[in-house]
């Protein structure tokens, strides 16, 4: 025991002795380390709860459910099942899937038809929608194969009728539907074919030629030198835009079996 001070009072108590400098150090650590841990199994916790929320029923929709347009000559059930095939996808997926949209996305655009992807979207409570861009036949490659603007080979049943026919020493094709048809000559032919399909009904185009000097036309009653393919002219020919406009004056006023030259940038007199 103190000895009282020498005015009678008690002893002041002694102030009680502050934590070691390197406990005071630690401590917000072990606190941040703490949070971190329960953070953590709080996550644990959710992503385990997702898992199990996955595998049930209610939270998946068939493949053959979802909702899209399908190209041309297809059903919906057919087009659907193919993209399945396709993408060795299985016969139902799961809405809670985050990767669902990638992997749908990826799945469609290797069907043949599929041009592109424009969205995938995941609706409550378990619906899918899916819109498409599909390819458009405009050339027929002998013996009955269709090629899109870019050249691009399509399903047999894209070859319809009405579509003009590719003449010359075509190769047969490199790609598998769906991928180009591997030739340049082919590739321009298309892209000709394409510029003049909006106006078929006006020049019934049969045939597209292939030749040394570029391409020509044949209609029914008229023929045509066209040249390069379109955005592909030589300096001193007449741009695309030019030689469709000439085209159709020219179909308009003859049905003899007229032919014109529309190269020249600068139509002859």
């Amino acid at each position: 025991m103190k000895a009282a001070e020498p005015n009678g009072r008690p002893p002041a108590p002694s102030s009680p002795k502050s934590p070691p400098s390197r406990f005071r150090a630690v401590l917000p650590l072990a606190v941040l380390a703490a949070g971190i841990l329960l953070l953590a199994g709080v996550l644990a916790v959710g992503w385990l709860a997702l898992q199990a929320l996955r595998g049930q029923e209610r939270y998946r929709i068939a493949f053959a459910d979802i909702d899209c347009t399908p190209p041309p000559h297809l059903s919906r059930e057919d087009f659907l099942e193919e993209v399945q095939f396709f993408a060795h996808l299985p016969d139902s997926v799961c809405v809670l899937d985050d990767g669902l949209p990638a992997r749908l996305s990826a799945a469609f655009a290797k069907h043949p038809w599929v041009e592109r992807v424009q969205s995938v979207e995941v609706l409550a409570p378990r619906r899918v929608r899916v819109r498409l861009l599909f390819r458009t036949a405009v050339l027929i490659v002998p013996p009955k194969r269709a090629v899109d603007a870019n050249g691009v080979r399509l399903p047999e049943a894209a070859a319809e009728d009405d579509l003009p026919v590719l003449r010359g020493d075509a190769p047969p094709p490199t790609g598998q539907e769906g991928q180009p048809w591997g030739d340049d000559r082919v590739q321009a032919a298309a892209r000709a074919a394409a510029f003049l399909r909006p106006y078929q009904d006006r020049l019934n185009l049969r045939i597209v030629a292939m030749g040394p000097d570029g391409l020509a036309l044949y209609g029914a009653s008229w023929s045509a030198r066209w040249g390069a393919a379109p955005e592909s002219e030589p300096l001193g020919e007449a741009t695309a835009e030019a030689k469709r406009r000439r085209l159709l004056d020219f179909v308009a006023q003859h049905d003899d079996g007229a032919s014109i030259d529309l190269r020249p940038s600068e139509p002859a007199p």
